[in-house]
């Protein structure tokens, strides 16, 4: 499986942000995700908010090759999970496997005003 990483994104309120990820243990051996869970919570950082998003596995796309050969999830956060408090937020996605469950990424995620608004 992958290494648990720190990646930190930032996002306007109420747009949408999605964020794939490809799997493949090390030496380039591609990973089967279709059948795993993935959870992504986000909760404000520093208490200026109560605010929380959360994306279940239910929301989350999964490639399915079969044989694992190039396997991705993406986690979109749509613009009715951005539309909380500006500021910023700590997050982590975890991963149910079947066999293991782990946290697979954290950091920050930023929710930042629009300045243009199309």
């Amino acid at each position: 499986m992958g290494y648990w990483a720190k990646i930190d994104w930032e996002m306007c309120k109420q747009d949408d942000l999605a964020i794939s990820y490809t799997y493949a243990e090390k030496g380039g051996t591609a990973i089967d995700v279709s059948a795993w869970d993935v959870y992504l919570k986000a909760v404000a950082a520093g208490g200026h908010s109560s605010d929380t998003i959360s994306v279940a596995p239910g929301s989350v796309v999964k490639s399915n090759s079969g044989s694992g050969t190039v396997d991705t999830f993406t986690i979109t956060i749509n613009e009715n999970l951005s539309d909380v408090d500006v500021g910023r937020y700590d997050y982590d996605v975890a991963v149910d496997t079947g066999s293991e469950k782990k946290v697979q990424f954290r950091g920050t995620l930023t929710i930042r005003d629009r300045d243009t608004v199309a």
